[in-house]
């Protein structure tokens, strides 16, 4: 998974949203894409929320998440309006999550030469992914399609990898807020009064 609202990926039930886009398909597997984040001086508490989330996802038929890593660092960066005066530089910390492309890419190409499913659909908004995606339909003969994370920026995805998708379809912030997790999980899971 890209992208997507933070509010709406912390508590989002992400079997519900997959059966919800793909009404009539049977999902045997759902394999989510992440790095572990760091603390973040104004949210030390972020790395607690993601691990009790990945655990709750954990409990979901058929899903399994996929870890890359994240690289926290100070960065100095121009202003998109400078000031009149002073420098048109601040030092900003950047967040790069590193793998999860490389990671959905190699999962992709594996299934489908392994012949382990029919069809792949993908949500994501990265264009480093029409390679796989076009390898995996001319080579392997098989659909891959592509959910396409609106954003509240309207963040769309590159024409050229839709080119290669054997469908596309767009999710919004709004469906994302209507598929939360249950307030209670299998096992001793409980969502957090605030995630």
């Amino acid at each position: 998974m890209d992208r997507v609202s933070s509010e709406a990926k912390d508590t989002l039930d992400i079997r519900a949203l997959c059966e919800g886009l793909l009404p009539g398909h049977r999902i045997n597997r759902i394999r989510y894409f992440t790095a572990k984040v760091s603390a973040r001086p104004f949210d030390p508490a972020q790395p607690a929320r993601q691990e009790a989330y990945l655990r709750a996802i954990q409990t979901l038929p058929g899903v399994r998440f996929h870890l890359g890593h994240d690289l926290l660092h100070a960065v100095r960066m121009p202003l998109a309006v400078p000031p009149p005066s002073g420098s048109p530089m601040v030092r900003v910390l950047k967040s790069e999550e590193k793998a999860s492309a490389v990671n959905i890419a190699a999962s992709l190409l594996l299934d489908a030469f392994k012949a382990d499913s029919e069809q792949a659909v993908i949500l994501s908004n990265d264009s480093d992914l029409k390679t796989p995606i076009e390898l995996v339909r001319h080579e392997r003969k098989l659909p891959v399609g592509v959910i396409l994370p609106i954003s509240r920026s309207g963040r769309r995805a590159s024409q050229e990898r839709m080119a290669v998708a054997t469908f596309q379809k767009p999710i919004r912030d709004n469906l994302l807020a209507r598929r939360p997790l249950p307030q209670t999980l299998a096992g001793p899971i409980h969502k957090p009064a605030q995630w």
